[in-house]
């Protein structure tokens, strides 16, 4: 399943980082050609599976480029850092979703995936160390881009408890501690972080997660409210 990537002020100034940096970039080494270019090697449902990771890997390879060259120059800056995570996390997320016209990602592109997702968790672990304050959104994503990389999800489930002790109204981290139970065949302690989450009301773009915890709930024969649901223990 698919996880909502959690957005913060940190992510829209990553995100704006990348929009600049790679657009300055393309037209600094390209020129306006580049960017058109860049656009029309947009994968299709009728590009080859070998010709589709390649072009995927294009795009993101030229973003990584800018946002590597800018953590570069500002080393110790935190924003730089998670930036090239984020960076890495999309890359992989993309390759791990199925191509146009597909029920499933191919063979090629989760390949391709596993790569970036080795980089992405190894890029968070590095941000995380240039941190001065706790950032759950960022935390959260480092352990699922653990979970992938590793294919571990005790080391995930280590990273995202840590999300909901030291921020418990943090829904995404109930909703991926919830989810990493479940990896584990453990229906029944995914029970208390799905009902949390649920209790924190998400937004509405997350109604698919949403409908994940609630079916999840119902399939362990619990309810989707309870006493569990108001308090702060961490299971």
């Amino acid at each position: 399943m698919a996880l909502n990537k959690a957005h913060t002020s940190i992510w829209v100034k990553a995100l704006i980082i990348v929009l600049i940096v790679a657009f300055v970039s393309l037209f600094m080494y390209q020129g306006l050609a580049g960017i058109v270019a860049l656009f029309q090697q947009s994968p299709t449902a009728t590009t080859s599976n070998v010709d589709y990771v390649a072009a995927v890997n294009q795009q993101n390879q030229s973003i990584l480029s800018a946002l590597n060259a800018n953590l570069a120059s500002s080393p110790t800056s935190y924003t730089a850092a998670v930036a090239v995570a984020d960076a890495y996390f999309n890359w992989a997320q993309q390759l791990s979703q199925p191509q146009t016209g597909q029920s499933q990602p191919t063979t090629p592109a989760l390949a391709a995936a596993d790569t970036q997702w080795t980089q992405a968790a190894a890029a968070y672990d590095a941000a995380v160390k240039l941190s001065k304050t706790f950032d759950p959104p960022t935390e959260t994503d480092r352990s699922y881009a653990t979970l992938n990389s590793a294919n571990d999800a005790t080391a995930a489930i280590a990273i995202v408890k840590v999300v909901t002790q030291k921020a418990p109204t943090f829904p995404q981290g109930w909703f991926h501690l919830g989810y990493y139970y479940e990896l584990q065949q453990n229906p029944k302690a995914a029970i208390v972080p799905f009902r949390k989450y649920l209790a924190l009301h998400p937004s509405q773009d997350e109604s698919q997660s949403i409908a994940y915890a609630q079916q999840s709930l119902q399939a362990a024969g619990a309810s989707t409210t309870g006493s569990s649901a108001t308090t702060t223990k961490t299971p």
